[in-house]
């Protein structure tokens, strides 16, 4: 999801906002502008802050769960991971990364 921004956004300040409202929440940062919001392993946000947009994606929640799945993509093909993806994983991470973008886009007064 696509997030236009009038004005930037301190990731930082992001970061401190998204721990206080989610405090179940395991909120770290990937790179200086990443940040990723982990609920579980299998299910989180990445949060990546442009000038002048923020892009969120529903994501695993570890580094680990996503070298799994493409180790399963490797060794079982592309078609039966993929089935499973749409089915178990991604609406999961969808409904999240939703949550995180009504967050940000009401914190900030965005579209």
């Amino acid at each position: 999801m696509v997030i236009k921004l009038p004005n930037a956004i301190n990731v930082d300040e992001l970061y401190e906002k998204l721990t206080k409202q989610f405090p179940d929440y395991d909120v770290s940062y990937i790179q200086k502008k990443v940040l990723l919001v982990k609920k579980s392993t299998t299910v989180g946000a990445m949060i990546n802050l442009k000038k002048k947009n923020i892009k969120i994606f529903g994501d695993f929640g570890t580094v680990t769960a996503r070298l799994i799945f493409t180790i399963l993509i490797l060794l079982l093909g592309v078609i039966i991971p993929l089935i499973v993806f749409l089915i178990v994983f991604m609406p999961k991470q969808n409904k999240f990364r939703d949550e995180i973008a009504n967050f940000v886009k009401k914190e900030y007064n965005l579209q």
